[in-house]
């Protein structure tokens, strides 16, 4: 965020060290829950000054909603409770302009597209610092990963992606088989534990090994580590940010992600000295871990953080993806039958094993995987970037420090302008579309560009996308080779949940599932 007026920045410094004050007692003196109360109703009566001078400066563009709600405070609850419909209004009504929607962090620019290139590679401009300001850093431990960390992922372990697929595979036949039972008629399910399962495992022996894959403590921390996670920045998000070092030692999360970071750094601290000790060879293919143990630039706490921000990442985003999937074929099961025949058929093709030449022939799989993702990214906006320094755009538009930016891409994903029918799901859309002559390879899953905007654009664009496309079309081959799935009857498809940026499967929803007969 920009500094405050040097007028205000004695009354800054001031409240900043009333909070340290406060924070310090409650680490030291066990102040009780009625002390902190108390020293937090004083503090309410200077926060709206206070936040008035650290709340970053308001930009002179476009802010959605400015009209229909007077209230600042009304439009950014607004934002964090109906974020997509929001987005796609203020991208319909200022396509070609720069606007803003206001939030609990400020103002968020966003972007047109023709603003990518111009901006792609500024100096000024931190994807880090961003995802590290939205994933509250500094209360979770959950930040972007460091340039050399990003350099370390493209080109270490990227590049072993494919040989993860039978890996992978036979870990999918297993689990498929434990998790999900094989119903004979039709049986009303929740599949979000089941799925959320599958991909622990699978993330904690791509990013950590086989060991962790086969530790049950390691497993069951994963998606309780996730969960506590986006509980707890949904609830610091609504206190204004200079309460939150008060606000956050009322919510219970606290505790629990800070248990479970002392688990986590117990096991990881075995792991290393495990394999730094030569007990136990680097695993086969190397997880991403083994390419950072014997970094010395790498320090123990840097490894914690990253595989936390890694287990975060991995497990949320494949496991909302996969169960967003799901969803759709249960609320579209007539295109089922199509893509079980060509998984069939490429698995009898390839001996029976999904490896990386197979996985590429799942095609009508790829585009339902790319459909269901042009409708439901687990992030509403993409390449989001937070100033780091002050800049001034090409249209003379000025830009604080700690403004944050981003492309509003919920919305350019159903722009009619792009799409055919832009609001009408059609599995096989960009299946056909790559039918055409010079698109063979284009609009994949994993593909970035300006029109394929769900992973980000540039050096940044999401590394992990690579790993996510061989677990989706894995689980969701198996799945189809051994159930039908539809919704249960009047049921359309599945609303989601919405906070802020942030796109979710609603975990509590059923579906129908059997098995098929030939299995």
């Amino acid at each position: 965020m920009p500094e405050p007026a040097s007028s205000s920045g004695l009354l800054v410094l001031l409240g900043r060290r009333m909070y340290g004050i406060a924070e310090k007692l409650v680490n030291e003196t066990q102040l009780t829950s009625v002390g902190l109360l108390c020293a937090l109703v004083m503090l309410l009566t200077t926060s709206g000054f206070l936040y008035s001078l650290v709340e970053p400066r308001r930009l002179t563009k476009h802010i959605i909603l400015e009209r229909e709600i007077p209230s600042a405070r009304e439009r950014r609850e607004h934002f964090f409770s109906q974020p997509r419909d929001l987005i796609i209004k203020g991208y319909q009504n200022f396509r070609e302009e720069i606007w803003g929607i206001e939030s609990s962090a400020g103002v968020r620019l966003q972007l047109p597209v023709g603003f990518l290139d111009e901006l792609k590679s500024h100096s000024a401009l931190s994807f880090e610092k961003f995802i590290s300001s939205e994933g509250m850093l500094d209360y979770t431990g959950v930040g972007g990963l460091s340039d050399d960390a990003l350099h370390k992922f493209k080109s270490k372990f990227n590049p072993t992606v494919g040989s993860y697929a039978p890996v992978l595979h036979n870990i999918v036949k297993v689990q498929m088989d434990k998790i999900f039972q094989k119903h004979e008629d039709w049986t009303e399910v929740n599949i979000n534990d089941g799925i959320m399962e599958m991909v622990s495992i699978l993330s904690a022996r791509v990013f950590t090994g086989t060991e962790a894959s086969q530790n049950v403590e390691w497993l069951e921390l994963g998606p309780s580590y996730v969960a506590n996670v986006l509980v707890y920045i949904e609830a610091l998000k609504r206190w204004p940010k200079v309460l939150r070092p008060l606000a956050r030692f009322f919510l219970p999360q606290r505790q629990l992600i800070l248990r479970q970071w002392e688990q986590a750094k117990q096991f990881l601290s075995s792991a290393i000295s495990k394999h730094k000790m030569q007990q136990q060879h680097m695993n086969d293919p190397p997880s991403l871990m083994d390419y950072f143990i014997n970094d010395e630039r790498i320090s123990l706490e840097d490894m914690f953080r990253l595989q936390m921000a890694i287990v975060v990442a991995g497990i949320h985003t494949t496991s909302a993806s996969l169960t967003q999937l799901l969803y759709d074929l249960a609320a579209y099961p007539e295109g089922i039958p199509e893509l079980r025949e060509q998984i069939k058929q490429v698995y009898e093709e390839n001996g029976r094993v999904f490896n990386k030449k197979a996985l590429s022939e799942l095609k009508k799989l790829d585009s339902w995987m790319k459909e269901s993702q042009r409708f439901r990214a687990p992030d509403l906006t993409t390449f989001q970037r937070l100033a780091v320094d002050s800049l001034t755009l090409s249209n003379g538009l000025y830009i604080p420090r700690g403004t944050k930016m981003e492309l509003p891409t919920t919305a350019i994903q159903v722009d009619d302008r792009l799409y055919e029918e832009p609001q009408l799901f059609d599995g096989l859309r960009f299946y056909e579309c790559r039918q055409k002559e010079g698109n063979e390879n284009k609009h994949l899953f994993i593909s970035t560009g300006k029109l394929d905007l769900a992973w980000g654009y540039g050096r940044h664009a999401c590394p992990g996308r690579f790993i996510a496309d061989v677990e989706i079309k894995l689980v969701i081959a198996e799945f189809l080779l051994r159930f039908d799935i539809r919704n249960p009857v009047g049921q359309p498809r599945h609303a989601d949940l919405e906070f802020e940026s942030n796109l979710l499967p609603d975990p509590t929803k059923t579906v129908m599932l059997k098995m098929v007969k030939k299995y």
